[in-house]
């Protein structure tokens, strides 16, 4: 939260730094509120499009791990973690994010739910995953994410993403419709990038 304290671990911190004298506001907000995280993603890619727009803007697609010890967050499973390096149990998460020269933003995101989660009815059941969730692989969610950001109008002259969607024809070919590739999966440093541009 940007108005706590840097290192500060304390939620009364937190509600200091806002002007309370007790915590019990900010703990019921986030802790007791009703909330649709998809709304509220709508909404900042409706603000990054109306304010923070640039026909110079970049999207950028990326994955990252959230290591975890136990099995019962949903999409845990042992896989590989660019966060950790490694294969390591953890939840991955797909994400996309717009940066211009007035400023970056992350616009949208994805929890990866992998064959086994999405195939296993009772594990889906208990960690209450919603029965619309099905399987996809991470360059089709990216390619998903995508689509809509692009039909929904936000300026973008380039969308970079790493070898794992850079290696999927499909999400290599999917931008074509507004965006010209211009070059795919080349090396930079140890890793590879794909760049779509006008």
């Amino acid at each position: 939260m940007a108005f706590c304290r840097e290192g500060s671990a304390r939620r009364v911190g937190c509600s200091e730094e806002a002007g309370l004298d007790h915590p019990y506001r900010l703990q019921s907000l986030l802790g007791r509120s009703s909330r649709s995280a998809d709304a509220l993603c709508d909404r900042v890619r409706r603000y990054v499009a109306d304010a923070l727009g640039d026909a110079d803007g970049v999207l950028v697609v990326d994955e990252t791990g959230f290591v975890k010890k136990g099995e019962h967050s949903v999409g845990v499973t042992r896989q590989y973690s660019g966060t950790a390096g490694r294969v390591e149990n953890c939840q991955v998460g797909v994400f996309a994010a717009y940066a211009s020269r007035f400023f970056h933003a992350l616009i949208d995101r994805r929890l990866y739910l992998p064959k086994g989660w999405a195939e296993n009815q009772a594990r889906r059941v208990n960690a209450c995953v919603p029965e619309d969730a099905a399987f996809a692989s991470k360059p089709a969610m990216a390619r998903e994410m995508v689509s809509r950001i692009l039909d929904e109008g936000i300026p973008c002259a380039f969308v970079l993403a790493d070898a794992v969607y850079g290696s999927d024809h499909k999400f290599r070919q999917s931008p074509v419709r507004l965006i010209e590739p211009i070059a795919c999966g080349f090396k930079i440093g140890a890793g590879s990038l794909a760049l779509w541009g006008k």
